[in-house]
């Protein structure tokens, strides 16, 4: 596994762990990877689920994924954005932890 895919990678960055405890990784794909993650502050809050974006995926794809996830807004199937958040040359899309089996064969 690459670092930039892992639990150590996200832990890096200060930003996030300031405000989230990383439970696991839940998944990945070609443009990020999905890691779930718990409120520090709040411990009756729920789990939530944290994308990190490839920083290598390029800035259209970025913003095209956004506008669809705000246009959206959690209808039609497709998971409610809950915040978008940039540290560094990352962007890390928040939104609800739905529980769900594996899609993988």
């Amino acid at each position: 596994m690459s670092r930039a895919r892992s639990i150590e990678h996200v832990n890096s960055f200060d930003e996030i762990l300031s405000v989230f405890d990383v439970i696991n990784k839940i998944g990945q794909g070609t443009f990020g990877t999905v890691f779930s993650v718990k409120p520090k502050f709040d411990p009756d809050a729920p789990i939530f689920a944290l994308k990190m974006m490839v920083p290598t995926t390029g800035l259209r794809r970025i913003e095209n994924e956004l506008r669809i996830l705000r246009v959206l807004d959690g209808q039609s199937g497709v998971i409610k954005l809950i915040s978008a958040i940039r540290v560094r040359d990352h962007i890390f899309l928040l939104t609800p932890y739905i529980r769900c089996k594996s899609f993988s064969v």
